[in-house]
């Protein structure tokens, strides 16, 4: 499987580059290839072999709306992730830390689908909402995960980001009524289309196989629990950190993918209005008792409001 995976991956170049955001020609030699902002199956996996960019093309009239130009540039990479099985182990705790579930079975991803290199980085989040004039645009803030937000805002993130590509909204919003505080008020709610193309939440499933990455380690890159500072941004007693850190500072796991342990939890698609669930854990997990951030813990939080340690990764189906 990993020979295969050298390498589905789409080093998507300049991907909110709208100066310059399609490809003349890429040749996978088979499985994948992207071509006129396209992706299409081909034949057997292969790795790329030839990339070639096309001259400027920026047409400002094609854009739903228009990003300012010293927002553009953004590089989000995003990695292949095969079909295949895995074993798929969860274990659900409850806000107040003690376990409410558990359960382990043979998981089958039927299609493959592409999963975010990292979280979704302020820079890319700001860049595409159009809020490159927000107080928390600034340098030193830009390369960190995305957070605070609400649940609603990730999911209309996928939806305008996926407007940007000509792909298919996965998100559809209304305002339901629900009680609060003994009074009836609106509040937003979402349905999700599984057969859209466009960007959207991981589930699960998706997200512990990405974590796994062919192994069964506990965490995403090592299964020694000595070794998971060299992978997650976590603390010890001796660094406590007070934010989520720049991404990729730390090694990936077998498949590439960052951070999946640690620095922001990540939010899965098997959420409502009511409840937010996560994967991976946080910056303020302790790396001598790193149990809450294991890649088979999956945690619910109240959605009523974002929280500065949860934030997201993008996926997309393919096929």
């Amino acid at each position: 499987m990993l020979e295969q995976l050298k390498r589905k991956r789409l080093q998507k170049l300049d991907l909110l580059s709208f100066h310059n955001p399609y490809y003349s020609d890429i040749w996978w030699n088979g499985d994948w290839v992207y071509a006129s902002n396209q992706i299409s199956k081909l034949g057997t996996p292969r790795v790329i072999t030839k990339v070639k960019e096309s001259p400027n093309v920026f047409k400002a009239s094609n854009l739903k709306f228009l990003l300012p130009k010293n927002a553009l540039g953004v590089n989000y990479n995003l990695i292949y992730c095969p079909s295949g099985s895995f074993n798929f182990s969860l274990t659900k705790y409850s806000t107040k830390g003690s376990p409410s579930f558990r359960d382990e079975y043979i998981a089958e991803i039927k299609k493959p689908f592409l999963l975010g290199e990292t979280e979704v980085t302020r820079e890319l989040y700001y860049t595409v909402m159009g809020l490159t004039d927000d107080p928390m645009y600034r340098s030193e803030y830009l390369q960190s995960p995305m957070n605070r937000e609400s649940l609603i805002e990730y999911l209309r993130f996928c939806n305008r980001l996926s407007e940007l590509e000509n792909l298919e909204a996965c998100y559809t919003f209304e305002l339901v009524d629900e009680m609060f505080w003994g009074e009836m008020t609106k509040v937003d709610a979402f349905q999700f289309d599984p057969s859209k193309n466009g960007y959207r939440l991981p589930t699960s499933e998706e997200w512990q196989y990405a974590a796994k990455a062919g192994t069964d380690n506990a965490w995403s890159g090592t299964n020694d629990p000595q070794k998971l500072k060299d992978y997650a941004v976590i603390s010890t007693h001796n660094d406590r950190l007070s934010k989520p850190q720049i991404v990729k500072q730390r090694k990936p796991n077998a498949w590439g993918f960052y951070d999946m342990t640690g620095n922001v939890q990540e939010l899965v698609s098997e959420s409502s209005r009511k409840i937010y669930r996560t994967h991976g854990g946080h910056y303020l997990c302790m790396a001598d008792y790193a149990i809450s951030c294991r890649s088979d813990v999956r945690l619910d939080h109240t959605a009523s409001r974002g929280d500065q340690t949860i934030g997201f990764r993008i996926a997309r189906t393919l096929g």
